[in-house]
């Protein structure tokens, strides 16, 4: 049996901030680990008699998310996803197709790996893969702003209620440096009128 898939600090983030997007119209619908798609086949070598010689496994991927935005979710998201916006898959429908990451991801060379999975994709299929960073801390551990906030997307757009305050109603440093949903709709409809 397999073991159960482990679910990042990302994935779990960008989950909130979906469900968010959704109750207040930003986001039709969404969906986890929407489609694996095989990049490469499964590589095989004829040895004569026998059937083929197994030689390489295929090579698969898998994004964390697909999104369905709204008409009001393109309109206002636009600058959150600059390059998907760019795409058809944007124009035919608002769909977004996304990865999740931290802010510093080494293990196993991930960072080099999904750029390589991304460019394969899109050569390959025309779909665009969005690069998702949820939250990038600017606070030092003692909780004193080290930096102005860095662009990640709770700082461009809005980070969910579940995540701006920590169990003793204290805002958290997310709560600190992002704006609510309702402020973020707020700032975009003055910027489209």
């Amino acid at each position: 049996m397999a073991k159960p898939r482990r679910i990042s600090n990302e994935e779990q983030q960008f989950g909130y901030w979906l469900e968010e997007a959704k109750a207040n119209g930003l986001v039709a619908e969404f969906e986890e680990q929407p489609e694996t798609w095989e990049l490469i086949p499964r590589a095989e070598i004829d040895i004569g008699k026998k059937s083929p010689k197994f030689l390489l496994h295929a090579h698969k991927y898998t994004c964390d998310f697909r999104v369905d935005l709204t008409v009001r979710g393109k309109e206002m998201l636009r600058d959150a996803f600059p390059l998907a916006q760019l795409t058809t898959q944007w124009e035919n429908g608002g769909t977004l197709w996304v990865d999740t990451k931290g802010s510093f991801t080494v293990q196993h060379g991930q960072s080099q790996m999904f750029a390589a999975n991304r460019k394969m994709l899109w050569y390959m299929r025309r779909v665009w893969i969005a690069k998702v960073v949820p939250w990038i801390s600017p606070m030092d551990r003692a909780g004193n702003m080290k930096a102005k906030p860095k662009k990640c997307l709770f700082t461009e757009t809005f980070a969910p209620d579940c995540l701006r305050y920590r169990t003793n109603l204290v805002p958290s440093n997310i709560g600190k440096c992002c704006k609510t949903v309702e402020q973020f709709i707020k700032s975009q409809k003055t910027l489209l009128s």
